[in-house]
């Protein structure tokens, strides 16, 4: 299944791949405060795609904080928050699931989840074992 989406101007698009039913996906609601100032859930399949086209440099404005392991993506212009990618290869990344369009489909309740006790080696490993395989462009 091929699920299409991205920020609210255009700018951020994103096809996210999976074999996972989306009614049966696990759908995680971060704890962080970034993740929870934005109410955000995330979804992901380790062995899913996505790609994260962004329309120009300046249409992305990524933000790094804590252990800086990965980047969050928010688009530069409407200032939507659409997934957040791994820095170091291979490229991991989540989907924000508002994101996406039909995200009605993703119905499994938010699981709350709690990271901060992770040190950044075991952030990494997580991010590596459970994130989904991602390709970001930039695109003219």
């Amino acid at each position: 299944m091929n699920f299409t989406g991205g920020c609210h101007c255009g700018r951020i698009e994103i096809d996210f791949e999976t074999a996972i039913e989306p009614s049966q996906m696990d759908v995680r609601a971060c704890q962080c405060g970034f993740c929870r100032k934005h109410n955000s859930l995330a979804v992901s399949d380790p062995n899913g795609q996505i790609v994260i086209r962004i329309a120009g440099a300046e249409a992305q404005s990524s933000y790094e904080f804590g252990l800086r392991t990965a980047a969050y993506i928010v688009c530069g212009r409407c200032g939507v928050y659409v997934a957040a990618a791994t820095l170091q290869a291979p490229r991991r990344a989540i989907v924000v699931l508002s994101s996406l369009r039909n995200r009605e489909r993703f119905a499994q309740p938010a699981r709350p989840v709690y990271y901060d006790n992770e040190n950044r080696e075991e952030r990494l490993a997580r991010r590596q074992r459970t994130w989904t395989p991602a390709t970001i462009a930039l695109v003219a």
